[in-house]
């Protein structure tokens, strides 16, 4: 089967349908049921030859039913699954345990559980192994985004969404800054005055904290007086103003912040339509607000 864009799985151990069937607990029919329904199984299949299961298929459909066991309905998990094709690494060459599962699946199972141990631990794993911005655009987001469907309108599993926020917030935060030198100029980071969504500045802060770049962050609903009085006490290297939702974007937040410091961001998709001043620099992407950051700051030494 092809993992993603371009690539093709190398050959390796084929499985047949009964000994997959087997280690899902399924019969055969059923297997074969899903490929059709949701795309999960052999690509390629030719009528009147059997199918056969790859290392990958069979990862994938080990993830699935993990994601089911865990009470996710089986389009939902379904659809996760396959999204990881697209959006993150291929999955294992050789099949692992049967209860095993993608970190991505195993933290979206631990928040439908509403297993905030279980998704620590998942998310703390990333960090070490992977570093900030890798564990959020390869676990974090995705296992959001894997959530998304579950939430009904009646705002069914919005709880599971809410949980695997603070996890990923709590983890996160507790990577500190490190401590002030002589003569430094941290980067100054805040929401904006209405904005309640801090999540991507807590991914921004711990990544310039991995750096060691000296960093001070605001929290919240940040007002224009409280951010002007930080930038005068501070004179920081970079301002950067998170805005989520259109309506918490206000260019008179950023405008004046110019007379403090040397670069001013307008972070986040709030900001997208908002006519801003020449000396504000745009961006929603996270690593690029990063390298911008980072051009004009000096780690800490170690």
């Amino acid at each position: 089967m092809t993992t993603t864009a371009g690539e093709t799985e190398q050959p390796g151990p084929l499985w047949s349908t009964a000994a997959v069937a087997r280690r899902m607990g399924v019969s055969p029919a059923t297997l074969r049921s899903w490929s059709r329904r949701y795309g999960i199984g052999p690509a390629g299949h030719d009528p009147g030859r059997h199918r056969r299961y790859t290392a990958t298929d069979v990862a994938e459909l080990d993830a699935i039913r993990s994601l089911v066991d865990s009470g996710v309905v089986l389009t939902a998990a379904a659809e996760l699954v396959r999204s990881q094709r697209r959006t993150g690494p291929p999955a294992a060459a050789v099949v692992r345990p049967a209860a095993a599962a993608s970190p991505v699946a195993a933290l979206v199972a631990a928040a439908v559980r509403l297993d905030s141990v279980a998704a620590t631990e998942i998310v703390t794993a990333g960090l070490d192994e992977r570093g900030v911005l890798a564990t959020w655009e390869q676990l974090g987001l995705p296992a959001l985004d894997g959530l998304d469907p579950l939430v009904a309108d009646d705002g069914g599993c919005a709880d599971s969404q809410l949980l695997l926020s603070w996890v990923l917030a709590t983890c996160l935060r507790r990577l500190g800054a490190p401590p002030d030198a002589p003569g430094d100029r941290p980067v100054l980071l805040a929401c904006a005055a209405d904005e309640h969504h801090t999540l991507g500045f807590d991914v921004l802060h711990a990544a310039l904290a991995e750096r060691r770049v000296p960093v001070r962050m605001l929290g919240a609903t940040v007002p224009d007086t409280a951010l002007l009085h930080a930038a005068a006490r501070l004179r920081p290297s970079a301002v950067a103003v998170w805005s989520q939702r259109p309506d918490t974007a206000r260019s008179e937040q950023v405008s004046g912040l110019t007379e403090h410091t040397d670069v001013v961001l307008a972070a986040g998709p709030g900001w997208s339509a908002v006519t801003l001043p020449g000396t504000v620099t745009r961006v929603d992407d996270l690593r690029a607000a990063l390298a911008l950051v980072s051009a004009v700051t000096t780690p800490v030494p170690a």
